[in-house]
Order: C-alpha cells, then structure tokens, then sequence
C-alpha cells in the first residue's frame, strides 16, 4: 500500500514538476512547490533538473530503503503566468486540505488546460512594445509603424511554427527573418533607406528574457545544472534571432548596420 502511495505522489511531483517548467518557473519555485507537497505525504524527496529532463525520486523519512524513482521529459513552451499562479496554489490546496492524490492529478491536467491571451492580443501589445522601443533607442516616429508592422508578422510567424511544434532553435530563426525582412523591405520601399533601430528593435519579442532571468536565479540558489541548460537554450535562440537578421539584411542589402 505505501509502496502504491509513494509511487502515485512520485507521479504527482513529476506531473507538476513539468508542468511548471513548460511554463517558465525556475527551480527554486519548484523545489519550494515540491516540499509543500512532500510535508503533506510525509516524504523527502530528491530533484534533478536537466536539459530535457526531470528525476526525482521519493522515500519515507523512517524507511530510506522504500525510495522510488521516476523521471520524465519535458518541453519549454511559453510564459503563462496564470498557470504558473495556479500550480501554486495548488500546492497550497495539497497541504492544508484533504485532497486524494487522483484530485491531485487531475487538478494537474486541468490547470495545463488553462487559457493564454489570444495570439491576436499578444502579437498586438508586443508590437506595440518593440515599436516603442525603436523609439526609445534613437528611432524616429516615421520608423515606428515599420517596427509595428514587422514585429507583427514575425510573432504572428512565431505563433503558427509554436503550433504545429516546430524545432524550438528554428522559430526564432524564422521569426526574427520575417519581421526584420518586412519592417526592412516596407522601409526601403517608402524611403529607399534602411534604418538599423528598425532591424534591431523588431525582433526584441523574440529574446528569452525570462529564461536568462530564470537561469540567473538557478545559479544563485545552487541549482547549477538547471542553470546551465537554461542559459544553453538562451544562447540557442538568440544565436537563431542573430541568423534570421543576417539572412534578411543580406537579401535586402543593408550594408550600413554599425
């Protein structure tokens, strides 16, 4: 019966432990996550974060011999704070209610379903963001629309590759080539210039931010192995927004980048 128990609350971690890192959370809300659920069981636990996957494994505090191990996959795939806040109350739910571990599971299942901003919204305010920073560093009102548009198309690019899953360190490549090549090319058509605060602006939805954040706040905290392949995965996609910009300034011919 233990054995049974230990192996379903060894699920229920591996279940949420996914579930927060496919939505951006750092190690340290999960390790703080995943002791409120082991109190609850009475359990200690062990954490291992990698690349591409989670360990853990579970054991009585009387009994280090009844340890179970499970490990699982995971895959990054946008920021979503409202789940994020979500898992963390549930851990909350865990630990001061009486709720069975398949309430538990399927609690899990629930909140992955919960809702995003529609892709239309997003790629609206990120627009509006970039094209605010274009003039913000040194652009002029006339380029900001050009941003606008550019930063558009290439979120909108992003939103559709993301969909139907394509390789994480292809999207930005793809994405930064859109939008740098149309903000550049609209540009050039209406002034017969290109404008570097332009290119450089339009593609800034694209930089792993909160994953540099995360990784930053992993290697504070100790957690070096999860730090590394979050800073490895950051580097992955700003090296792919650096190939899309290189491809499309070289079609457009933009020679005067510096």
């Amino acid at each position: 019966m233990d054995s049974n128990k230990n192996e379903k609350v060894m699920l229920i971690m591996l279940e949420f432990t996914k579930a927060v890192i496919s939505c951006g959370g750092h190690t340290t809300r999960i390790n703080s996550s995943l002791n409120r659920i082991s109190k609850k069981f009475n359990l200690e636990f062990d954490l291992l974060i990698t690349y591409r996957g989670v360990c853990i494994s579970v054991w009585k505090k009387e009994s280090p011999c009844s340890k179970i191990s499970g490990a699982c996959s995971y895959a990054f795939k946008s920021i979503n704070m409202n789940m994020l806040s979500l898992l963390n109350h549930l851990t909350w739910d865990i630990l001061e209610k009486d709720i069975t571990e398949d309430e538990i599971l399927n609690r899990i299942e629930e909140i992955k379903k919960t809702g995003r901003y529609s892709p239309l919204l997003t790629s609206l305010s990120v627009s509006l963001s970039c094209a605010g920073f274009c003039y913000l560093f040194g652009g002029k009102y006339i380029e900001m629309p050009f941003t606008f548009i550019g930063a558009f198309l290439g979120m909108q690019t992003k939103i559709f590759l993301t969909k139907h899953q394509i390789n994480h360190y292809l999207t930005p490549i793809f994405s930064a080539f859109v939008a740098s090549f149309v903000a550049g090319l609209l540009l050039q058509m209406c002034f017969g210039e290109i404008s570097r605060f332009v290119i450089s602006t339009c593609v800034l939805f694209l930089i792993p931010g909160v994953a540099i954040i995360t990784a930053t706040a992993d290697a504070f905290h100790g957690y070096n192995d999860s730090s590394i392949s979050r800073l490895l995965s950051a580097f992955g996609i700003l090296t792919g927004i650096a190939i899309g910009i290189v491809f499309s300034i070289t079609i457009l011919g933009f020679k005067n980048w510096m």
